[in-house]
């Protein structure tokens, strides 16, 4: 479906195109039977007046960054600051301004987007996230929005018609609990996010195959789907740690997860690298300002943020350009790590 125009409007309408701006812009110098027609047609199809065309046709250049809905906890996020950093590296060179969209995923919010783009309000999104069955990536597609994503697509109807730049997420948690686990640990939590989003399906994913290559049997209990606040991180795993007195190793979803472990570990008297050891993920700055300094994966954030912007501008200018991105990762071995004591 493409970009539904003020043309689309007048034929549904069925009158001229210039009856149509009259009546969005000045309904009070058109016939009331005339206007009210215009508005029928202009919701049915979804139309909103194209601020570009408002604005003399001067190009908004606008580019649209959909964050999780979560905006307190995204904000506090290193992740995110760095991602940011690289996209507007790219955006204030080719001189085109971002907009900062928090967004719950639900049928309003779509419409609200789609309509955001058919406005001219923004030509294209950048979408740093995406969830295993996503509605807005399904209707991004099906409405022909220019976008791209940082994550992954598992809707095989989706596959060929999308662009993501990302990491080999299941690898980087393979690598990462293979190494606690030739450190001899057997008994390794793991803290993620909610395995709706595929990063976190595919980290998680990553933690149970290095288990059942090493034969090690999955336990439930110490796989924790906490959410993003301080609050809900500590809440979850103290109550794990104070449980389960076996737990040797954890492997955190990312640095900021690690380093509130961490802070947990330390509060109940729990010794690290000595007592448990701890894997974190991204190898943001709180990996350097914990103590010990935190094992992580290398994550070229940065230079992501750069690739979707390059890779969007292109798609907006007509160029094709392939439709997967991969960026390498190395687990950087740290001191939150020792072999385990027998």
């Amino acid at each position: 479906m493409s970009k539904i125009t003020i043309k689309d409007v007048a034929k549904e309408a069925g009158v001229s195109v210039s009856t149509v701006s009259r009546a969005l812009s000045k309904p009070e110098n058109v016939k009331k039977e005339y206007v009210k027609k215009v508005l029928k047609a202009a919701e049915k199809l979804n139309y909103t007046p194209s601020i570009t065309a408002q604005n003399l046709k001067g190009k908004l250049n606008n580019i649209g960054v959909i964050l999780n809905a979560n905006t307190d906890e995204s904000f506090l996020s290193p992740y995110l600051s760095e991602v940011l950093r690289g996209i507007m590296t790219i955006t204030q060179q080719k001189h085109y301004f971002i907009q900062l969209l928090s967004c719950e995923r639900s049928a309003e919010k779509t419409k609200e987007l789609i309509s955001l783009y058919n406005s001219g309000r923004v030509d294209g999104f950048i979408l740093l996230s995406s969830k295993l069955d996503d509605m807005f990536i399904k209707s991004f597609v099906e409405n022909d929005v220019k976008f791209i994503i940082n994550g992954n697509v598992y809707d095989e109807n989706l596959i060929n018609k999308v662009y993501t730049v990302d990491t080999l997420n299941e690898e980087d948690s393979f690598l990462a609990v293979s190494y606690l686990i030739k450190l001899g640990h057997r008994k390794i939590a793991m803290v993620n996010s909610s395995a709706e989003f595929t990063v976190n399906y595919e980290r998680y994913m990553g933690y149970k195959r290095a288990l059942s290559e090493n034969n090690i049997e999955e336990d439930k209990e110490i796989i924790l789907e906490t959410g993003d606040s301080i609050e809900s991180i500590t809440s979850i795993v103290r109550g794990l740690l104070l449980k389960r007195g076996d737990i040797t190793a954890i492997f955190c979803k990312n640095d900021i997860k690690a380093r509130i472990v961490m802070n947990i570990a330390d509060e109940l008297g729990i010794k690290i690298p000595e007592e448990l050891s701890i894997v974190g993920h991204n190898d943001t700055y709180m990996s350097e300002i914990a103590k010990p300094k935190l094992t992580t994966v290398k994550v070229p954030i940065y230079e992501m943020g750069v690739e979707l912007a390059e890779r969007l501008m292109l798609l907006l200018n007509g160029t094709e350009v392939e439709k997967r991105k991969i960026f390498e990762t190395e687990l950087k071995l740290k001191d939150s790590c020792a072999k385990i004591k027998l």
